[in-house]
């Protein structure tokens, strides 16, 4: 399953992306999660609604074409980065 955070007509959301586009998972699920962070850190009953909503669509898909892509997760709570990543790389800094 693909997830993606896009802006369609001014306004942010996220969604479920498929062959059809992009399926609006706030429009499918109102009172569920605000975004994809949220329904990630909410699991696997989350997870399981999400994979019902791209087998069943409740509203027509929005083109891919009509939509500008963002970060997946806006405002990601850490970032991490590493100092060794190749082999090489320690020996390097000898």
């Amino acid at each position: 399953m693909k997830l993606a955070t896009y802006v369609h007509d001014g306004r942010e959301s996220w969604g479920i992306v498929t062959k059809r586009g992009i399926e609006d998972v706030s429009a499918a699920w109102p009172d569920g999660p605000a975004g994809l962070l949220e329904a990630i850190q909410a699991g696997e009953p989350a997870l399981a609604r999400l994979r019902d909503i791209a087998q069943a669509p409740a509203a027509p898909a929005i083109a891919l074409a009509d939509v500008t892509l963002r970060a997946p997760i806006p405002a990601p709570p850490k970032l991490l980065g590493l100092a060794v990543t190749y082999a090489a790389h320690p020996r390097e800094c000898d």
